[in-house]
């Protein structure tokens, strides 16, 4: 509160308009309260504020009129200016696509994947697997991955490319990771080349198809609030899915009938939270999934093994290993 106090007395003391420099205001302030200190700021417009910051909340909240990035290169702080009308553009497309400056500012490159479950379970797999930093790297969901199925998918790729390509606030693309679902062998092939193979699929339908797990859904289901007295076990999840897994509504439109790889995980995961809670539990595609991943981990990771293979081919070599 005191810092506080000496700028706004600076700023309603000043007679004469005056150049205010403020370093990292978010280090000794609530998220809220720096929000509440810039709109004081703002209604002294007279003055000229140079804002010095990490914090990718506060530079939306500034609005900036100029933004410079200042890095340290060969020994020597270089800065780099970004025009203020790019960065408002990039701000809208960012929420276009689903997503705010914090969840790329500061990385080196973004891996864009199918949406938010994809988002939090992927680090995972990629620590407890793989065994390595993500090194700098962003894991972010898309918002509209029905985008991508246009005709003119290439359209979908210059809104993502022009966020990730190469101006100064945001890092560049690296890939993009998607579920299979039900597109034909020669779309994906269109898409891997119209993104000149960025794009990459999923062997299996969805994530979910990754889930599928007698003993993993038993143990999740038994921690759910209110099946602490039902005794689930992994045998009769095992036996509702056998009985269920032939069942032509789990594959809508679906050419091939492999369970693992073809099934509509999603809706057969709802249909048995369902039926193994008396239509009390509705499968939370991000909760639920998140839970199922972490157990899987823990005690049958070969279940990410594809995943994990394939995380690893579009990762950047940890900085250990290249030096190795």
């Amino acid at each position: 509160m005191s810092q506080v106090l000496a700028m706004l007395y600076v700023l309603v003391t000043a007679d004469v308009p005056r150049v205010l420099i403020i370093d990292e205001p978010n280090s000794f302030l609530h998220p809220g309260a720096v929000r509440a200190l810039i709109e004081i700021l703002r209604e002294h417009p007279q003055h000229q504020y140079i804002i010095s910051t990490h914090s990718p909340d506060l530079i939306s909240a500034c609005n900036p009129s100029t933004t410079h990035i200042l890095r340290k290169k060969e020994g020597a702080t270089v800065i780099e200016s970004v025009d203020a009308r790019e960065t408002k553009h990039l701000r809208s497309l960012l929420m276009e696509v689903g997503a705010r400056l914090s969840d790329v500012f500061g990385s080196d490159s973004v891996l864009w994947v199918e949406g938010k479950t994809e988002e939090i379970c992927f680090p995972l797999i990629v620590q407890k697997m793989l065994k390595r930093p993500l090194s700098g790297v962003s894991i972010v969901g898309v918002l509209h991955t029905g985008d991508f199925d246009s005709a003119d998918a290439r359209s979908a790729f210059r809104i993502y490319e022009k966020l990730t390509g190469g101006q100064a606030l945001l890092p560049p693309a690296i890939a993009f990771i998607f579920d299979r679902e039900l597109r034909p062998e020669k779309d994906r092939q269109d898409l891997i080349r119209q993104s000149q193979g960025k794009v990459s699929f999923l062997q299996r339908r969805t994530y979910e198809n990754y889930l599928l797990h007698a003993e993993a859904l038993a143990s999740v289901l038994k921690a759910q609030p209110g099946f602490e007295s039902k005794q689930v076990t992994s045998e009769q999840v095992q036996a509702w899915i056998d009985k269920n897994s032939t069942e032509a509504e789990y594959y809508p439109k679906g050419k091939t009938r492999n369970f693992m790889e073809d099934v509509d995980a999603p809706r057969l995961l709802g249909d048995l939270f369902a039926a193994f809670s008396d239509n009390t539990l509705e499968y939370n595609k991000v909760q639920h999934s998140l839970a199922l991943t972490e157990w899987l981990l823990e005690h049958a990771p070969a279940q990410f093994q594809e995943i994990a293979d394939l995380l690893a081919s579009k990762l950047p070599a940890p900085a250990n290993a290249s030096r190795a």
